[in-house]
C-alpha cells in the first residue's frame, strides 16, 4: 500500500472518516482532470471543511519550490441560500457544488492560458441554483521570500 502524505495524514486525523475519504477521491478525480494543463512538478490538492452553517472548498496547484502557488476557494453558507434550497442542500450536494464550481474556474484558467481573472475578496455567485462564495489568489512565495530577504539586507546596511 502507498505511504500516505503528511498532509492526507493529517486529514485523515483532523476530518471525520467519510470527509477525508471524499477529499481524496476528489483530489484524485481533480489531478486526473487536470493532468494535461499541469506543468512538470505540479501539484494539485484539495480540501474539505464542513460546518452545520457552511461548507469550505480548496483547490491548490503549486511547486515545491514556491515559484508558483495558485490557491481557489469556494464555500456554499446556508445563509446565502433562499429558504427552499436550503431543505434539499445536503452536506454531501453542497460539496459537490463548491467543486464543480472551482472544476469550472480552474478548467477556464488553463484554457485561457493561465490569465489570471481571479479576486482575492469573496464574491458571491449564482450557480445550479445556489450561491457559491468564490475568491482566488495566484502568488510566488518563493519570490516574495527572496524579495523580503533583499529588502532586509538593503535595510540592514
Amino acid at each position: 500500500m502507498a505511504e500516505m502524505s503528511n498532509q492526507d495524514k493529517l486529514a485523515t486525523e483532523i476530518l471525520p472518516e467519510k470527509l477525508a475519504a471524499a477529499c481524496l477521491r476528489i483530489q484524485k478525480a481533480m489531478q486526473t482532470r487536470f493532468r494535461a494543463y499541469l506543468r512538470p512538478g505540479e501539484r494539485l490538492r484539495v480540501q474539505i471543511e464542513r460546518e452545520q452553517e457552511f461548507v469550505y472548498a480548496q483547490m491548490i496547484v503549486d511547486l515545491p519550490d514556491g515559484s508558483y502557488h495558485l490557491d481557489v476557494e469556494a464555500a456554499v453558507v446556508a445563509q446565502d441560500q433562499a429558504f427552499e434550497i436550503t431543505q434539499f442542500l445536503s452536506t454531501d450536494l453542497r460539496i459537490e457544488y463548491a467543486f464543480e464550481f472551482l472544476r469550472g474556474e480552474l478548467h477556464d484558467y488553463f484554457r485561457g492560458n493561465r490569465v489570471e481573472r481571479f479576486h482575492s475578496d469573496w464574491r458571491i455567485y449564482p450557480f445550479e441554483g445556489t450561491q457559491i462564495r468564490f475568491r482566488g489568489r495566484l502568488t510566488q512565495p518563493g519570490v516574495e521570500r527572496l524579495a523580503d530577504a533583499l529588502l532586509g539586507e538593503q535595510d540592514d546596511e
